[in-house]
């Protein structure tokens, strides 16, 4: 019997992150095609716990090229992709199992919703959607070199539906960025489709994320503007995407009177996104019109049904208007209403440092230590040692000592707590102590603590100088 779903992937130098994608799938998929372009490290070892065989291909500089490759040798009636930085959750595959197999004979795809994870921690989500799921089927097949997308007999756009099924990618967060070099291999692959795709906006708009990540705003507006003139029509899902990051773009070069044009000219069209209308507020907030935008992002939050449809981000709908609702009560003097919403944004997002950072300074200024710790603790926010961690750089950023001793106490892992321990002895002026620790602590362990923000450079410096003179003195 033919088996239902292969999943395939193509893959090189992926150890970091393997792992963690094929744990997602395995034993729910019924086969998994691993296609390696040329691994140095232990990808191929990982993979094969997994599977009995890897093919190899031979890079072409072409996305398109390895994924058609894959799919030769998959045997399943659908089709999944995903990279290695990607991963889904299990129960909620085991729902698409359910639906490719009642599917309809008339559908060739389905077209899910990807959250990127952006920033340091992956603090930031963005989304888009993606045609992931397709018939297997040698009449549907990848084009472009880069930014692939899937076509029905060369010219033919695929049937698709969209169904309510996430991948969660991780490969925009910062340090993979850098360590991959994305930007300067994306840019030249997509200089490659200009001279060769008919799709020029498409491909402008490629060119122009490329220039915005690397915050040459000038250059991806220009490229922006060029794929929304080229647009071959709003139903695409870029073009939406297109006239966000066109309204970011401006609002980075504060061009804001012109950042509202465009947005004015978009709710037209998309009335039931948060993204226009959050945008809106957020402009009238640098603008220091406070009271418009005050108005803006209390209607969205209050009827947040009327705004389901996201086009890049979901915190545009109650994260990010928490937070800005937060800044202009908090410049109003309105304490109890800035708590509340840094509060809410911290209930969506207890990974911003941003929120935390303005809550716990506020409630600093009207409780006791213990009390805020009776506050955090009930909201059972902080479970893990990262989560733990965020929470010590700002209470002792903010020389809050009680709090700091009461959470780095429930630290597991040494270096953690060693590390925040140290931070601790140099902010109560226990330098002594703080050397005697940094100097019996490895080379290693002080990378850790500064790897993982319990210290820096300049505590280190602190600590050695004040010992220094205390011991001279």
């Amino acid at each position: 019997m033919k088996p239902l779903l292969s999943l395939c992937m193509i893959v090189k130098n992926e150890e970091r992150v393997l792992k963690r994608c094929l744990d997602s799938v395995y034993g729910i998929v019924d086969e998994i095609v691993i296609v390696d372009t040329g691994s140095t490290d232990s990808t191929k070892e990982i993979a094969l716990k997994y599977v009995d065989k890897i093919y190899e291909f031979e890079w072409t500089n072409s996305f398109a090229d390895a994924r058609n490759y894959a799919q030769k040798q998959a045997n399943g009636e659908w089709i999944l992709i995903l990279d290695a930085d990607e991963y889904v959750d299990r129960e909620s595959l085991q729902q698409l199992v359910t639906i490719l197999k009642n599917s309809k004979e008339d559908i060739d795809g389905y077209d899910v919703t990807i959250y990127n994870f952006m920033g340091t921690y992956g603090e930031r989500v963005l989304q888009h959607r993606s045609t992931r799921i397709y018939r297997n089927d040698p009449n549907i097949c990848y084009y472009r070199s880069i930014h692939e997308q899937l076509r029905k007999n060369e010219n033919q756009e695929l049937t698709t539906e969209t169904i309510p099924f996430i991948i969660y990618h991780s490969g925009y967060m910062t340090q993979t960025v850098k360590e991959k070099n994305k930007n300067e291999r994306n840019a030249e692959l997509i200089k490659k489709e200009l001279n060769s795709s008919n799709s020029k906006g498409f491909d402008y708009f490629n060119l122009a994320n490329e220039y915005l990540s690397k915050a040459e705003v000038e250059e991806a507006l220009k490229y922006y503007l060029k794929a929304y003139k080229l647009k071959p029509d709003f139903r695409f899902s870029w073009v939406s995407i297109c006239i966000v990051q066109i309204i970011l773009c401006l609002k980075y070069l504060e061009r804001f009177n012109d950042a509202l044009k465009v947005i004015s000219d978009a709710e037209h069209i998309y009335s039931e996104t948060p993204d226009f209308k959050y945008l809106r507020g957020e402009i009238y907030y640098l603008q220091h019109r406070y009271d418009d935008a005050l108005e803006v992002l209390t209607e969205l939050v209050n009827n947040k049904h009327k705004y389901q449809k996201f086009i890049k981000s979901i915190e545009y709908l109650e994260y990010d208007p928490h937070i800005l609702l937060g800044h202009i009560y908090k410049y109003k003097g309105n304490i109890q209403e800035a708590v509340h919403h840094y509060t809410s944004a911290l209930s969506i997002n207890n990974k911003s440092y941003e929120a935390l950072y303005n809550v716990l300074g506020l409630l600093a200024k009207f409780h006791s230590e213990d009390e805020i710790i009776q506050f955090l603790e009930k909201r059972n926010w902080f479970i893990n040692e990262r989560d733990i961690s965020l929470l010590l750089r700002i209470v002792l950023s903010l020389g809050l000592e009680t709090i700091a001793e009461y959470y780095i106490s429930s630290l597991k892992e040494e270096a953690f707590r060693k590390g925040f321990q140290i931070k601790l002895n140099i902010l109560k002026g226990e330098y002594e102590e703080a050397i005697k620790q940094l100097m019996s602590s490895s080379l290693y362990l002080l990378e850790t603590y500064i790897k993982n923000g319990c210290l820096d450079l300049y505590d280190v410096l602190i600590a050695s100088l004040s010992g220094t003179v205390k011991n001279f003195v």
